[in-house]
């Protein structure tokens, strides 16, 4: 009877201990699973802060491109008609020096924000754009040695160029604008 009685004590002792034993081994489970879904899920969100981060970025970017592209135009029409202005006085001067360093300053502040663009055809529309106002900038050879109506039809022939040029750049940079501004991130399943 006393036998019985330790053997009974004795498998109580090792089923207790194998018991805790087991439950460990469950809770070191349940952890390593709760960590890895945590890490997952962190994993997730840091790439979807990232994606924000980047859309945003991408969003400023364009809107400040518009406005430099915007003011390359401006710049180009006053350089146009400074050259327009000078043809009919026959006159060929070079730029007033505030004109030529705005135009340098915006050229490089253009060419800066371009670079930071993803899309290649945004920065190829941007690109033409900007060999089209360089064009248009130089000396005006053509209108060397015009007067009257030809000059004015030559110069509003540059200025349709240039209107047209700034039209094309214009809408692809407002699609993309618009695009970046009605970007959503995409929900993952388990949240929807």
């Amino acid at each position: 009877m006393i036998l019985n009685q330790m053997i009974i004590a004795l498998t109580t002792l090792v089923a207790s201990f194998g018991g805790y034993f087991l439950a460990g081994l469950n809770e070191r489970h349940r952890d390593e699973r709760a960590l890895s879904r945590e890490l997952y899920l962190n994993a997730g969100e840091r790439g979807s802060r990232l994606e924000e981060a980047e859309h945003a970025l991408q969003k400023e970017t364009l809107l400040a491109l518009q406005d430099a592209v915007q003011q390359m135009a401006r710049l180009t029409a006053r350089v146009m008609f400074f050259d327009h202005m000078q043809a009919r006085k026959g006159e060929y001067t070079q730029l007033p020096d505030s004109l030529d360093q705005d135009m340098y300053a915006n050229a490089r502040e253009v060419r800066r924000l371009e670079s930071r663009i993803l899309d290649p055809a945004i920065r190829q529309a941007v690109d033409r754009f900007v060999a089209l106002s360089v064009d248009l900038s130089l000396l005006p050879k053509g209108l060397q040695g015009t007067a009257g109506q030809v000059l004015d039809d030559q110069s509003t022939a540059q200025l349709a160029r240039l209107n047209d040029g700034y039209e094309q750049v214009s809408n692809i940079l407002g699609a993309a604008i618009r695009e970046e501004i009605s970007w959503r991130p995409v929900v993952p399943d388990m949240y929807r």
